[in-house]
This record gives structure tokens, sequence and C-alpha cells, in this order.
């Protein structure tokens, strides 16, 4: 590894470290805020709302924030001020006629098929709003991530929104005890949004935007729909799984059941921190690397950062099971204390997956996304029938079960397409995949 790759690695990773602590730390907190505040009933409620939201923006957003990223990282020094432009116009009209179709469905739909959201009127429009205005924010990011500015571009999605999120509610609670709603969490949490995408423009627009900036490239419409629409389904099913397994646990369980699993997936947040932020930094760098050829180069930085997020990953773990019944019944309340379970399980599954390694980010780094898909239809389709089965008589710890199970096959599965593929070792094994394909010089894969 050069040091000029050394370097730019530990900038990134230690950027992201204190931006990953800071959002977890901002995290627990709004979680702790809207518990005591909302109740488990409450926030089963303002959960389910955020899942419809999630799965909503899913239909917008696809895959564009990595097809910007991946695209402006290919493109090098030279091209990337024109790439960007070009990628992010087709992003943005991508993302608002998307929005024109889907929200209007979604609105109708999705209060029919979630009955949960009829405690909390006005909750699911504004829910709703969020989608566009993220998709945006993370397209932004995306294209500064693409630029070697992994830092500023995830500050937005990070800091900003969490952080003015947080402030708002403690803002709420101590000036108006009482005040707080479901329906009002949202109305902040969209406030928070905004003030997300607002910050993301003006980071981004010294770079393609401002004047003298160059002038954007050819947009390749049916190349990047095509990518596009492979990364939106990977994406999609990743995002989408657990809140499939939200929703059905307020359909086949309870509202109560919901809210557990919430503060569950929440809490295993802390084991998947180390691989998040190692992932983060180092994806463009495995495009740029493969732009380039650097294949010894790639395969050495590829098993750091497999190693690193598993070893994160399991100190996370531990530290759940030694301690995670205490946290959940005195930070969070002892009515959150059956939640153990289902967090420990959750917790578990993301050390399985690190120890795999990034094979899907790598795969969709250098445009082999298509290769994902099985392993993230398998990851879907698992966990939503396991997780179906158990909730009506384990709860949320069924669900948990289900999402373990998903997440455990398809690490594997995409492991296994990784070193036939691409002939890369993505596990903490670290050894080169004997035969294989050159991952030099990718093309687009089918």
């Amino acid at each position: 590894m050069s040091a000029g790759l050394r370097a730019r690695l530990l900038r990134g990773g230690a950027g992201i470290g204190g931006l990953s602590a800071v959002e977890l730390a901002l995290g627990l907190a709004t979680a702790v805020l809207l518990a005591r505040e909302l109740g488990v009933a409450g926030l089963g409620a303002y959960s389910l709302g955020l899942a419809v939201a999630v799965l909503a923006g899913l239909a917008v957003e696809w895959g564009l924030p990595g097809l910007v990223t991946r695209e402006i990282a290919h493109a090098g020094e030279s091209g990337a001020a024109g790439t960007a432009r070009a990628v992010l116009g087709f992003a943005v009209s991508v993302i608002l006629g998307a929005s024109a179709v889907v929200l209007p469905l979604a609105l109708v739909f999705g209060g029919l098929a979630v009955p949960g959201l009829g405690a909390a009127p006005g909750l699911l429009p504004l829910a709703l709003a969020l989608v566009p205005v993220t998709a945006l924010t993370n397209a932004l990011g995306g294209a500064l991530a693409g630029r070697q500015r992994v830092v500023a571009g995830n500050l937005p999605r990070m800091l900003v929104r969490p952080g003015v999120f947080a402030l708002c509610l403690a803002g709420a609670m101590v000036l108006a005890p009482g005040w707080l709603t479901p329906t009002r969490a949202m109305a902040l949490q969209l406030a928070a949004c905004i003030v997300a995408l607002g910050v993301a423009l003006l980071l981004l627009r010294r770079d393609v935007a401002g004047p003298g900036a160059a002038r954007a490239g050819p947009v390749p419409w049916r190349s990047w729909g095509a990518a596009t629409l492979r990364l939106g389904l990977i994406n999609g099913l990743r995002l989408a799984e657990p809140q499939v397994l939200l929703l059905l646990a307020g359909v086949l369980a309870s509202v109560e059941s919901a809210g557990l699993l919430r503060v569950a997936q929440r809490g295993a947040t802390l084991g998947a921190i180390g691989v998040s932020i190692a992932v983060i930094v180092a994806a463009p760098e495995f495009a740029r690397l493969d732009g380039t050829g650097q294949r010894d180069r790639l395969q050495g930085l590829l098993t750091r950062v497999t190693r690193f997020g598993a070893a994160a990953s399991a100190a996370g773990c531990l530290l759940l099971l030694g301690a995670g019944g205490w946290i959940l019944g005195t930070i969070f309340g002892p009515e959150f204390a059956p939640a153990w379970a289902a967090l420990l399980l959750l917790s578990a599954a993301e050390v399985v997956r690190a120890a795999f390694g990034p094979a899907a980010v790598l795969l969709s780094m250098l445009r082999r996304e298509g290769a994902t898909a099985a392993g993230s239809c398998l990851s879907a389709a698992v966990s939503a029938a396991a997780g179906a089965a158990l909730l009506p008589s384990l709860g949320a710890t069924g669900a948990a079960i289900g999402g373990f199970l998903g997440l455990a096959l398809s690490s594997a599965l995409l492991w296994w397409r990784a070193r036939r593929i691409l002939g890369l070792e993505s596990s903490v094994l670290g050894t080169r995949a004997r035969g294989g394909g050159s991952a030099a010089g990718s093309s687009p894969a089918g």
C-alpha cells in the first residue's frame, strides 16, 4: 500500500470514525428521547411510518448514490468534475420523476396495508416527504465521496441530520413537555432532513456547480439506467429487509413488538460501526484501484478492511452480550428489556457478515453489481419467511432469528461469488482466491 493511499485512508478513517461515533451517540440519544416520550406503542407507530417511507424511498433512490460515487471515482481527476455534473443531473431527474409516481401510491396503499398508522393522523404524509429530500442528499454525498471527499460526503447524513433532529427533540421536550407525538416527531425529522440537504448543496457547490466548473459530460442514459436498476435492486433489498421485518412485527404480532424490534435494530448498529467506517472509506478506493489496474493493492486493501471490520464487530457483540440487558433496561426503560435476545441475534449476524467481508460493495464498485442480486434476494426471502413464521410465537425475537439467517446465508453466497468472478478473497482469510476473473478494468455487468 502506497504512502499516499495509506495517508488518505487514515485521514478518511479517522474522519468517518469520528462522525460514526457522533452519529451513534446522537442515534442513541434520539432513540432514548423518543422511547421515553412516546412509549412502546408511540415508538412503534413512528417506526412503522419510517418503515413505509424507507420502502417507498427504495423505488425513488434506487442505487443512485452508489452509481454517482462509482462513476466519478472511475473517471479520475481529469474527468471527475464533468462526470459529476452529468451523473448528478441524471440522478436528480430519476429522483424527481420517480417521486411523482411512487409517493402518491405509497400514501394510498401504505395507510391501507399498515393499520397501526391510523393511530397517528398525518404521520404517513410527513414520513413520505422525507423520501425525495433524503434521496437528493445521499446523491450529493455520493458525488463528494467519488471525488475522494468521503468525510464531507457523509457529513450531512451522519452529523447534520441526526444532530438537528436531536436538538429539535430535546428543545421540544424542554420547552413543551407532553407536546411530542409520533406525528410531531416525524415533522421534526423532516425539518432536520431539509437542513442536511442544504448543507450538502453548499459542500458540493465549489466542486461541480461553482463559477468555472467543468461542463457536464455526456449522459449514457441506457448504461446508467441499467446500472441504476441493478444497484437499486441490491440496495433496495438490503434496506427493505429490516423494514419488512418491522412491518411484519406490526401486522403479525403487535405495535409493541415493532417498537422492541426497532430498539434492537438500533442497538445492533454498534456491532456494525467498525464495518461501516471501513467500507465507507474504502469503497471509492476499490473503484479507483480497479480503474487503474492495481490488483495487488486492491487485494491488500480488501484484506485490511475485512479484518478491521471483523475485529470491531466482534468487540461490539461482546459488549452487548455482557451489558446489553443493562443498557436496554436502564437507558431505554424496563419495558424495553425484552428486546435483549433480538439485540444479541442481530449483533451476531453483523459479526458473521463482517467475517465474510464487504463482497457486495466490492462487486458493485467493480461494476459487477449484477452478481450480487442472488445474495440480496436470498437474504430478503429467508429473513421475511423465517420472521413471518416465528413472529406470532416469539415476537421481536422471532423476527431477529429471521434476520440472522438471511444475513448469514447471503454473506456466504456473496463471498463465494466474489472469489469466483473476481478472483479476490474478501473474507478474513485474506488469501488470493484461485482462478476467477480479473478485477482490473472491470466492465459493466449485465
